[in-house]
């Protein structure tokens, strides 16, 4: 028997190269056990064949420390791990992991 799931996200798009960009928005603050949980639907969704190229993350600025600290911890143990980009809910981009560095790109 087949099962087929729907993952939903708050938005997405597609870029230029045809990829999926996902959005998420965590603006009433950073819960790890929630940010898991989007990263493990993540993981399936590129198992079963998913293109996903990027995740846009949309954080209070007063949480950029911790969201990008969870997301290097996951960047570094579930990898491969689309690129990430955080951005403040005022629309600045405050930082990004890349799909092959866990370096922060500020």
């Amino acid at each position: 028997m087949k099962y087929h799931r729907t993952f939903v996200w708050d938005d997405a798009g597609i870029d230029e190269n045809g990829q999926i960009v996902l959005l998420e928005e965590e603006s009433s603050g950073i819960i790890p056990l929630h940010i898991e949980g989007h990263l493990a639907r993540l993981k399936v969704m590129i198992a079963k064949g998913e293109a996903v190229g990027t995740v846009v993350w949309v954080i209070k600025e007063k949480d950029f420390t911790n969201m990008m600290g969870l997301l290097r911890f996951y960047h570094r143990y579930l990898s491969p791990l689309p690129s990430m980009e955080i951005w403040s809910t005022k629309g600045v981009r405050l930082g990004s992991i890349e799909r092959h560095d866990s370096d922060s790109q500020c």
